[in-house]
């Protein structure tokens, strides 16, 4: 199981950069996919186990020069870390940009609807850190750690990991989170 924890990934500009973009793009109760009769459908998430506003970044919101630039540089340290072994990241799908407000959160839940488009990793980029409650929770065999609330940070897990936000008390939480695409490159002799 893979976990890395990197501080100053992004600078404050380039957050309340994202933020402002996020709020341009348009925020909306989130949405997710999930298998009905064998089809593969958006659903509406359920406010019992996720509450949060957001939207993705594609198509021209992923042409933008800072998205772009978060992206080569994130794919950069990705395949610099060599997060899992035989895998080169390739791209930027698209991002999904959170807002949580007071009373939000996400409840424990692995990334499984992106792992079936492939992903294997996940990217959270925290945007600020002015906010109570919201914190980063993860679990591996069983036992339950806290990612660092630190604006500009990312965390990099393994998408099969189980994950919560906790309950923001007060203010807002932004976020930004991505599972990009990749290969595995496999060595012929």
């Amino acid at each position: 199981m893979y976990t890395n924890f990197i501080e100053d990934f992004l600078t404050a500009e380039e957050c309340n950069r994202i933020i402002e973009l996020g709020k341009v793009v348009g925020l909306e109760k989130m949405t997710s996919a999930k298998f009905v009769n064998g089809i593969y459908k958006e659903t509406i998430l359920n406010e019992k186990t996720n509450k949060r506003k957001g939207c993705y970044f594609v198509g021209t919101t992923l042409e933008d020069n800072l998205v772009k630039s978060i992206s080569n540089k994130t794919i950069n340290l990705l395949n610099k870390l060599k997060v899992l072994n035989g895998i080169e990241y390739t791209g930027v799908p698209k991002y999904s940009f959170n807002e949580y407000n007071a009373g939000d959160f996400l409840h424990w839940h692995s990334d499984s609807h992106e792992i079936m488009y492939g992903a294997s990793i996940t990217v959270i980029y925290q945007l600020n850190d002015e906010y109570g409650g919201g914190g980063i929770k993860y679990k591996v065999e069983g036992l339950e750690y806290s990612v660092p609330k630190k604006i500009g940070s990312l965390f990099i897990f393994d998408s099969n990991i189980t994950h919560s936000v906790e309950t923001i008390e007060s203010g807002k939480r932004y976020s930004l989170n991505v599972w990009p695409s990749s290969i595995k490159k496999v060595n012929l002799l």
